[in-house]
């Protein structure tokens, strides 16, 4: 209409609207373009504050993933050892969830200024600030969403072929997944001994996030299992799980692990392990580390702190035997463990069994004691074995050494009723009376006056310890002229005491 109408207007009234109207178009595209520039400016102060946001997001993310996340792991890995528990995961979940939601918005809003830049173009640097703004994000969710899926209860570390077993796993930033029940493990065999060998357990889903904008294909790994086909690989497999559990390096690659170590880191991995097995705070002292070294390497030193250099190879550790002896150094201590754990435990914890001292620095220690002082330690010449060393000086010998006991001995006749059968034994090293200390794990036995009564027919027997050589020795006898049994497969057929003495 306003084209018509200057078609009719005359020459000079027509030059006069054009040159109105252009400077109205004029006026009109210069504040376009004002506002062009502004909206601009606003875009890219948006896609800057978004690029400082990524910044803080991805610190943020830096301390949860590679400080707490990766210290919660190893607590779990060292929990393996017997260290505290790890914690629960749950604080962990909040954060990663608040954190996950805030990137997730912050994708949205750059999603958005895309969008509005796509229906408003306007050339400049935005276009490229936002796309690579978008990667970026991408990028970081992707990073939280596979750095948050989680073996939240690692499995055995030594499992047996045809064992069934349960390891959950949990997603940080959506929830709990569903149970794994089942795996298949690898027959391979390397050229290592199969207890040396590490296999891993893969764990693998698909998550998707915003109604399946992005999906995710996320994977974690166990930590190392050793499978074995027989319960006396046990103790070996443990070494292995033992010694990649204390020593394993953040990052690396699976599951590479130091040869050689301190042997002060050593002492703590095995100082942690020994209070765990035995469920006891009395821990590995000093002296009980400095027994351990000179074993291990083979060394008269008293010192630990001569030892504070010296490095232990994993063959020395669970690969060569000790000198003189057909077991490693880990087999003879992981055999302590165990007798301590299922018949000795109350007694250690008590401060009744010495334990880490050989045959001579036991005899050093009883030299100026009073006849009948008697301590406990471990034996060098057998696994699990416990025995009882004591002082009587006779003509014969001044230092008595009973057979080791072990596991399957106390599963017939406890330490403490074995104590209880010897009465030369009066104290326990250093000077505490014996019945102070065993009394109350003494089994309850019928007065003489009181004889047990038949069952079916038949009477019940009992059975009591005796070395007879050493009655010989000090010219004591049996009280009461009474015969006992020890050890005895069956009353009919052993009568007579098994029990050997060690030569002084």
């Amino acid at each position: 209409a306003q084209f018509s109408q200057l078609s009719q207007l005359g020459p000079q009234e027509r030059l006069s609207r054009e040159t109105t109207l252009q400077q109205k178009k004029a006026s009109l595209e210069a504040w376009l373009h004002r506002e062009a520039q502004t909206l601009q400016q606003y875009r890219v102060d948006l896609a800057e504050k978004h690029q400082k946001t990524l910044q803080l997001l991805r610190k943020q993310q830096t301390t949860i993933l590679d400080d707490e996340l990766i210290q919660w792991k190893r607590r779990q890995q060292l929990a393996g050892n017997g260290g505290p528990p790890e914690g629960t995961l749950d604080v962990l979940q909040t954060w990663c969830e608040k954190l996950a939601e805030i990137i997730w918005q912050n994708r949205q809003q750059i999603r958005r200024a895309e969008h509005l830049c796509q229906q408003l173009p306007i050339s400049g640097p935005v276009e490229e600030m936002l796309s690579e703004l978008n990667s970026t994000i991408t990028d970081i969710i992707s990073a939280l969403v596979t750095s948050t899926f989680i073996i939240e209860k690692q499995p055995p570390q030594v499992l047996k072929t045809q064992t069934k077993f349960a390891a959950p796993v949990r997603l940080l930033v959506g929830g709990k997944l569903n149970s794994l029940k089942r795996i298949k493990r690898s027959d391979r065999r390397g050229a290592e001994s199969v207890t040396e060998e590490k296999f891993t357990i893969l764990f693998e889903s698909q998550f998707s996030v915003g109604g399946n904008e992005l999906v995710f294909q996320v994977k974690t790994l166990s930590l190392p299992v050793v499978v074995i086909v027989h319960g006396s690989q046990d103790n070996n497999a443990t070494a292995t799980v033992l010694w990649d559990n204390a020593f394993a390096e953040p990052g690396r690659v699976p599951f590479a692990v130091p040869d050689k170590v301190q042997w002060p880191q050593l002492c703590e991995a095995l100082n942690m392990k020994f209070k765990a097995e035995v469920q006891s705070s009395r821990g590995l002292t000093k002296e009980n580390l400095v027994f351990l070294a000179q074993k291990l390497f083979n060394s008269t030193s008293s010192h630990l702190e001569d030892y504070s250099s010296t490095t232990v190879s994993w063959s020395q550790f669970n690969r060569e035997n000790l000198p003189g002896r057909n077991y490693t150094f880990w087999q003879w201590f992981d055999g302590v463990m165990e007798v301590l754990k299922k018949h000795l435990k109350p007694h250690w914890n008590d401060g009744a069994i010495l334990g880490f001292v050989n045959k001579q620095q036991a005899h050093d220690l009883l030299i100026n004691k009073p006849d009948g002082t008697f301590l406990l330690r471990f034996s060098d010449s057998e696994i699990g074995g416990i025995t009882i060393a004591w002082k009587f000086d006779s003509s014969e010998r001044m230092f008595w050494n009973l057979m080791p006991f072990t596991t399957r001995d106390f599963s017939i006749r406890s330490l403490a009723d074995r104590l209880g059968d010897l009465s030369y034994l009066i104290y326990v090293f250093p000077d505490r009376p014996k019945d102070e200390v065993f009394s109350k794990y003494y089994t309850p036995v019928l007065c003489e006056s009181t004889p047990a009564k038949a069952v079916d027919g038949y009477v019940k027997p009992q059975i009591k310890q005796v070395v007879p050589e050493f009655v010989s020795a000090s010219g004591d006898s049996a009280p009461g002229g009474a015969t006992y049994m020890d050890q005895a497969p069956s009353p009919a057929v052993c009568s007579q005491p098994h029990y050997n003495m060690y030569a002084q």
